[in-house]
C-alpha cells in the first residue's frame, strides 16, 4: 500500500466485478517552478518529514536544547537504532528513504 502510494499506482475494486481497476489518484503533472515537483510528489515528500519527524520524536524531546547535541554525538544512537529496527527495513526503505535497499542498508 505505502509502495503504490508512492508510486502514485492504486487498484480499486469494482461492485459486482471480481477484478481491480488501476487508476492514478494524482493526474495533475504540472510542475511547480519553485520546488520542482508535482503535486503528488510534494504530498509524498510531506508524508516522509511526518514520518521522520515521528520517529525523531519517539527518541527524544527534539524541541529540548541537549536533542541536537545528544544526537549528532552519538548518545541517542541506540535509541534510533531500536526505532529505525521497528519500523522494519522494507517500511523505512519505501516509506521514508525512498531508496534503494543498499542505500537502506547503509543508514540502518
Amino acid at each position: 500500500m505505502i509502495k503504490n502510494f508512492i508510486n502514485n499506482t492504486v487498484e480499486a475494486r469494482v461492485p459486482g466485478r471480481d477484478d481491480r481497476l488501476p487508476f492514478r489518484p494524482f493526474d495533475d503533472v504540472t510542475v511547480d517552478p519553485r520546488s520542482g515537483l508535482t503535486p503528488h510528489q510534494k504530498l509524498v515528500e510531506r508524508v516522509r518529514d511526518a514520518a521522520m519527524s515521528r520517529m525523531l520524536r519517539s527518541i527524544g524531546d527534539v524541541n529540548s536544547p541537549m536533542f541536537q547535541d545528544d544526537f549528532l554525538s552519538g548518545r541517542l544512537g541506540g535509541k534510533l537504532k531500536t526505532t529505525l529496527e521497528g519500523y522494519g527495513k522494507r517500511v523505512f526503505k519505501c516509506h521514508v528513504w525512498g531508496g534503494t535497499s543498499r542505500q537502506t542498508n547503509e543508514v540502518i
